[in-house]
């Protein structure tokens, strides 16, 4: 085997896990920017209406979908809590 050969088959040898390493950042971040889009889209839900309509969600959703949706929700009352000033927030 020449020395081109076994430099071919190094490279090739060390390509495979980058690649599996760039598919599974690629797979993270898709993941990461499905919860962000979720956050905003669940953050809206702000008048008592709306926290009923999540209510109900969570209640239809899996265990796992459910604790997922609740901590969203959790995050963005508590964000919302701190950027609304206090004489015009809403009570959740």
């Amino acid at each position: 085997m020449s020395l081109i050969d076994r430099s071919e088959k190094s490279r090739r040898a060390h390509s495979a896990p980058l690649g599996r390493l760039q598919d599974s950042f690629r797979a993270r971040r898709a993941v990461r920017s499905e919860q962000r889009r979720l956050e905003r889209e669940l953050g809206a839900y702000l008048s008592p209406s709306d926290r009923l309509e999540l209510d109900a969600m969570i209640e239809r959703a899996t265990p796992e979908d459910a604790a997922d949706i609740a901590r969203i929700v959790e995050r963005s009352r508590s964000r919302h809590r701190h950027d609304v000033p206090a004489a015009t927030r809403l009570v959740l």
